[in-house]
């Protein structure tokens, strides 16, 4: 006997379950049914009845190839996450249980009138039915009123499953019946087959009619046989229905058009009775200008709709995986012949990964968290398990839950975790858990999540903590010392005793004194010491110390070891891969010890540092990586947030096991994991080929036709400002970017024989090496970069607009579109570019450009900048009236009268100045303005007698360099008069920069938003304090053009996070009240340094010149000066932020050349085009679509849906 295939669908209703089996055709051979109450049933009694039911019904000969479940209420990813007849089913992950029982079988959960629908409209017997109807609505009439929506011939399940027709309200008031799901006038608590029986019960009982007690689960029949009969009471009940239904309808029609209703379910059965009832209702309430012409049906399928439509959702379900998976085996061949991978297609919609799969242990936190990546458990080519996560929020809440997991395993365990910013939600979380853990909300959160057994917080107090690494030299006191950081954010929280913390307290341990940390004064600590012979007393000096610390950190790593090893870790990855500090070519098996920062971890180091001149050539004490991964039962988890850290997660964890590479280190660790964001994990090959696997190729062609042949966008308009193009286009189109760049040849030159030849372990996608199909997407994306271009020129060619610039910092606008700013500034130019008229000011160009800048930038600001101001106005200069005499340049610049000069003159004076490359008179200037912020800050009164104001003015000086500089260490808090000082002298420069493009001070706004703090982990921003202020500029300043700021998604909400929600925000209120003339501004969204557009997400391309970009760099180095040191620089760039800046869009224009080809820039007819040595990027749109993005970046970066 041949085994024959079946596919199972299960039907969980509100008074039965019901199991049907279809074969291959979709023809159903087999159901059984049991009843149940669907208001006691436990979660735990549900599976076994399930089994149960399958064992007795299910034919010997059968296989299982799949299994459908449809089941009221909303689900997600196989969990049941609530259900107004199933209320003890709370985010129950049914497809999960149900897969521990049917191993190896792919589980779908679904909504039961999706279920319905499908089996329905494409069930085997229904399709002609349909043919001609392209949105149709199904209604079950069941325990409860169920709805499935089929919108342009899609199932359409909404952005969470949760279409809930029958919880619209259709009565109000006192009087309204009260539904199971906590509402009154649900119009299932009136129309479902359940609650019509319900009623007809209670009239019965009400008009004492004496007829016997009706049976509520019965699915309405003895309404409909009552009714037949012609029963008084039945006729005014099943009256009441057809008119709420009739309501319901009406609804539907307004909200979505359908083309027909569906009924189906047990009151469906009356057929043209109940149809005729709801009819004649719907033209009593009809709306007689618009009336409504949907047609309304009973099902074709009402027997077992619910259990064929599971069964064929799973079935199609199971098709598409088979045919995804085939379809990258043939994408890979090329790749597999060049020793590429095979990588498994996502699982996504299917039941949870086994807990042990490839050799490798889940915890149930983790199996949880992998189950909704939908991602498999491992990929070949990714050589350390990984788990990706929605944002960082969910990333702080599997890191909390698999650590108390642990702990609750291990309460006594050794522990060691990361300082710094990385850990932010990590350890408010965990205080959110512990806070909280016995309210219902964290229960119902942690218990969905996959946490066991949480009855009790886990007990932390037992643990012992190893810190992994530390500033050298560096006092614990500091406020910046990992020491104090550990003490304030983990000791308290873990309440772990003090004597089973290890620090590297130094001082505090007795290794070395105070006196012996501060003989390291000189920022660079030369660590050859260790390995040489010292050459003078100051060197034995420096060396005897430095030996005492080699020989406590050997003392270190045997504490360790003594232990047991480090039982949990975590940790996160720096921007040249290091974990802790072992760095870029540190040996894998190194154990604690000193090391000297590279360039990277200094250039991260400087913000903690006071400075990138003072973290270059400091040092650090680290664990090493063998003290990481010494204890081979040890979970050791690196956690990485953001598309900035996309690159080198993805070396980590697909490279070759390296010194280059420390994360590598971990490669076979059996307790290894990397938990990352969507954003970290955009670069994973695998991941990529499976966004690939699934991309629709018939509708990417569809819509590139589409839009070559001018379709896409009306008439007239600019194409690439006015269309949206589907996702699925998108992913083909960065890839034949990809491959062009690869290739070295221009996009319009690809072809089949080419992108086959691409050695890529992702490989060609098997649609493109269809002639018809490469040459409909290649021709799409050379067009689209070319009207991306001409944009840019329009874009470039801006006049009489009202623009707003927005910033986060206040270089951002600066380096990120200064030199695409010529006309738009009023910047006269030559065709070849070069500049004829520096200074000739916006009136050419008939705009109006305002400047906001939404932080005041005092950390940017280091101590050594405000030393040598103050001592630049403190010191001698000749007398204005003497030449023989000399005075102070404080006492000068005020007999001068420059402390109450004008402020705009003040800036007239600088801007002749630059242009006259006169810096002499530009530092005079600085200086000058530095007193001016000293009075201002310390309500120095300016029209005082001349020597009150130099006295006054001479004391706050001194103070700086006698009281306050001399004892305040770089990362030390910074007092409030402090930083508004450092924040008005960064604002200055960016007030002189602009001078430079004869701007008025009154076009340049600082809002000093509040969120901006000291804190080391800062407030999100407010609508009152950042918000307000921003809607009230743009509402005094009417831009028509506005621009922002738009960065991916980052490791949390950093500045330029929360500025863009900020201005987001701002702008909604004043359009949401009609404020602005214009509805719809054009929004231009830019990255400055930090990020870049890839040209698939650019919209517009402005071409600059050669002395735009040299403008831009020599504007940024006069007016700058807090940054000309690049104090607090990129970890990607050592040197200044303006050179930096001219790279990336010198490299966009060699970008442009291989994508386009050089001749097309050779005979451009715009001669800006072909005198252009640089490009930048920005992605343009209007407004309401770029609130659109802001929600949808919020729902990456934090939990604002679900």
């Amino acid at each position: 006997m041949y085994a024959m295939e079946v596919f199972v669908g299960i039907d969980i209703g509100g008074s039965h379950i019901s199991v049907g089996y279809i074969d291959s055709t979709g023809q159903i051979i087999g159901s059984a049914e049991v009843k149940i109450d669907s208001l006691t049933l436990e979660p735990s009694q549900l599976i076994p009845l399930i089994k149960k039911m399958i064992d007795d019904s299910k034919e010997k000969d059968w296989v299982i190839c799949s299994i459908g479940i449809g089941c009221p209420g909303q689900s997600k990813n196989g969990v049941l996450v609530a259900a107004g007849n199933l209320p003890k089913f709370i985010n129950f992950n049914i497809a999960g249980a149900l897969g521990e029982v049917f191993t190896s079988i792919p589980i779908l959960l679904l909504n039961d009138a999706d279920a319905a629908v499908s089996a329905e409209v494409w069930g085997k017997d229904s399709k002609d039915r349909y043919k001609d109807f392209t949105n149709i609505a199904l209604l079950t009439l069941g325990t409860g009123i169920g709805c499935g929506l089929i919108l342009n011939q899609q199932l359409h399940q909404g952005s969470n499953g949760l279409i809930e027709a029958g919880h619209m309200i259709v009565a109000t008031g006192a009087d309204g019946r009260k539904c199971p799901c906590g509402q009154v006038g649900c119009v299932e608590a009136y129309s479902s087959a359940y609650n019509t029986s319900k009623r007809l019960a209670e009239a019965d009982v009400a008009g004492n009619t004496g007829v016997a007690p009706v049976d509520p689960s019965d699915g309405g029949k003895d309404v409909l046989a009552r009714f037949a009969r012609g029963d008084e009471t039945a006729v005014k009940v099943l009256e009441e229905t057809a008119r709420h239904l009739a309501v319901l309808c009406i609804n539907l029609s307004r909200v979505v058009d359908p083309d027909v209703i569906v009924f189906t379910g047990g009151l469906a059965k009356a057929g043209d009775v109940l149809l005729q009832l709801i009819e004649k209702h719907m033209k009593a309430l009809a709306w007689t200008i618009l009336p409504t012409n949907v047609k309304l049906l009973t099902a074709k399928s009402l027997e077992f709709g619910g259990v064929v439509g599971a069964a064929l959702a799973a079935k199609q379900l199971l098709a598409k995986q088979v045919a995804l998976r085939k379809a990258a085996e043939q994408a890979q061949e090329v790749s597999l012949a060049a020793g590429g991978h095979i990588l498994e297609p996502s699982m996504n919609l299917l039941k949870c990964p086994a807990p042990e799969l490839n050799g490798l242990v889940w915890s149930p936190v983790e199996s949880v968290f992998l189950e909704r990546s939908g991602h498999a458990s491992m990929y070949s080519n990714e050589k350390i398990p990984t788990v990706e996560v929605l944002n960082i929020y969910e990333l702080g809440k599997i890191v909390s839950l698999r650590f108390l997991e642990w702990v609750r395993a291990n309460p006594t365990g050794v522990v060691a975790l990361p300082t710094g910013r990385t850990p932010e939600f990590f350890i408010k979380t965990l205080d959110r858990y512990k806070t909280h853990w016995n309210t219902a909300e964290v229960q119902a959160e942690v218990q969905a999540l996959g946490f066991q057994d949480s009855a009790t917080y886990p007990d932390t107090t037992q643990l012992k903590f190893v810190m992994l690494d530390e500033f050298f030299p560096m006092h614990s006191t500091h406020r910046n010392s990992f020491c104090r950081y550990i003490r304030t954010y983990y000791v308290d929280l873990l309440g772990v005793r003090t004597e089973n913390v290890l620090t590297f307290d130094l001082v505090g341990e007795k290794i070395i004194t105070a006196d012996e940390m501060n003989l390291f004064s000189n920022p660079v600590v030369d660590l050859t010491l260790l390995k040489r012979e010292a050459t003078n007393e100051v060197e034995k000096a420096l060396k005897a110390v430095l030996v005492k610390v080699t020989a406590y950190c050997d003392a270190y790593e045997a504490r360790v070891a003594s232990l047991g090893g480090i039982g949990f870790f975590l940790g996160g990855i720096g921007p040249d891969g290091h974990i802790a500090f072992n760095q870029q070519g540190d040996a894998l098996d190194s154990t604690t010890r000193l090391v000297n920062f590279n360039y990277p971890s200094a250039a991260q180091a400087a913000g903690d540092l006071g400075g990138i001149e003072i973290s270059r050539g400091k040092a650090a004490i680290t664990i090493g990586l063998k003290t990481i991964t010494a204890n081979p039962d040890a979970t050791i988890i690196i956690m990485a947030a953001g598309e900035g850290k996309a690159k080198i997660v993805r070396s980590a964890l697909e490279d070759a096991k390296s010194p280059e590479r420390p994360a590598s280190a971990l490669h076979g660790h059996k307790g290894a994991r990397f938990y990352v964001s969507h954003g970290a994990a955009c670069m994973l090959t695998a991941r990529k080929a499976l966004r690939m696997a699934n991309t629709s190729t018939e509708r990417a062609v569809q819509w590139a036709l589409s839009h070559s042949a001018g379709l896409t966008y009306p008439g007239g308009s600019e194409p690439s400002l006015n269309v949206t193009p589907p996702q699925d286009y998108l992913l083909l189109e960065a890839y034949l970017y990809e491959q062009s760049v690869r290739l070295n040849i221009p996009v319009h030159a690809l072809t089949p024989a080419s992108l086959a030849s691409t050695h890529t372990s992702i490989g060609c996608p098997s649609a493109l090496l269809d002639p018809l199909t490469c040459c409909a997407l290649v021709a799409c994306a050379a067009k689209r970069l070319r009207e991306k271009v001409e944009a840019g020129i329009n874009a470039s060619e801006i006049t009489n607009k009202s623009i707003m610039h927005t910033g986060p910092h206040h270089d951002d606008v600066e380096l990120s579109y200064h030199g695409a700013m010529h006309v738009m500034l009023g910047r006269e130019q030559n065709p070849d570019g070069t500049h004829v008229n520096q200074v000739l000011g916006e009136a050419r160009g008939g705009n109006t450009n305002h400047f906001a800048y939404l932080t005041s930038g005092f950390h940017s600001v280091n101590e050594s900048y405000l030393q040598a101001q103050a001592e630049a106005v403190i010191r001698s200069v000749p007398s204005a009236t003497d030449d023989t005499v000399t005075t102070t340049f404080l006492e000068a610049a005020v007999r001068a009268g420059e402390i109450s000069r004008d402020y705009d003159d003040i800036m007239t004076s600088f801007r002749e100045a630059f242009f006259a490359k006169n810096a002499e008179r530009m530092d005079y200037i600085e200086q000058v303005i530095f007193l001016r912020k000293v009075a201002e800050v310390w309500n120095i009164s300016i029209p005082s007698p001349y020597s009150d104001l130099t006295a006054a003015l001479r004391e706050r000086v001194d103070w700086l360099l006698t009281e306050y500089l001399p004892h305040h260490n770089p990362g030390d808090n910074i007092p409030k008069d402090i930083q508004i000082l450092k924040g008005c002298m960064r604002e200055s420069e960016t007030d002189r920069y602009w001078a430079t493009a004869k701007m008025p001070m009154n076009r340049v706004h600082h809002l000093r938003s509040k969120f901006y703090t000291d804190d080391f982990f800062t407030p999100m921003p407010s609508v009152t304090d950042d918000a307000q202020p921003m809607a009230n500029l743009l509402k005094a300043k009417q831009p028509s053009v506005l621009t922002v700021a738009l960065d991916p998604e980052g490791t949390g909400p950093d500045t330029h996070y929360k500025v863009l929600l900020v201005v987001a925000a701002g702008l909604r209120l004043v359009l949401n009240r009609n404020e602005l003339s214009d509805p719809n501004p054009l929004v231009w969204g830019y990255r400055n340094v930090w990020f870049d557009f890839t040209p698939s997400d650019a919209t517009i391309m402005i071409p600059v010149s050669g002395p735009d970009l040299d403008l831009t760099h020599d504007a940024f180095m006069a007016c700058f000066t807090t940054q000309k040191a690049a104090s607090f620089p990129s970890p990607y760039h050592d040197g200044p932020f303006s050179s930096w800046a001219v790279a990336i869009q010198q490299q966009q224009k060699k970008l442009l050349q291989t994508l386009l080809g050089a001749e097309f820039f050779a005979t451009h007819k715009n001669e800006r085009v072909r005198n252009s040595e640089g490009y930048v990027f920005v992605k343009a749109m209007y407004a309401d679509k770029f609130l659109h993005e802001v929600e949808e970046l919020q729902t990456k970066i934090e939990n604002k849906k679900d």
